[in-house]
């Protein structure tokens, strides 16, 4: 649709609607998957919690469905081997040094640089 005054514009911006609305909607679907990943991850963390270690406080329920998808991974790597809900979201340390492993085999060495 084309009108009299400024028609370019016009025809400009029908086109600009037109092939940014494609676009819009994947990025949208992207995000909604994102979110609904992240969601579902929280979810299963936290259900697996509360069977091994019972009711968990409201604060650390809140902690684990504001947490990314890349911290839940981690936190559900910890699950498998923790004796505590301490080992599982307390941070690895920083100091260099070695470290007993978790899983009561031999020490862990820190990563070489």
């Amino acid at each position: 649709m084309t009108l009299a005054v400024g028609g370019g514009l016009v025809e400009w911006t029908e086109q600009w609607k037109q092939e940014g609305l494609p676009k819009g909607l994947q990025v949208g679907r992207q995000r909604g998957l994102q979110e609904g990943r992240q969601e579902g991850e929280a979810a299963v963390l936290l259900r697996l919690l509360t069977v091994k270690y019972g009711s968990l406080e409201p604060g650390l329920r809140d902690r684990i469905r504001k947490a990314d998808t890349e911290q839940l991974l981690a936190w559900s790597e910890r699950f498998v081997t923790a004796m505590s809900l301490a080992e599982i979201f307390e941070e690895p340390p920083a100091d260099g040094l070695v470290h007993p492993d978790p899983r009561g085999g031999a020490e862990c060495e820190p990563p070489s640089a």
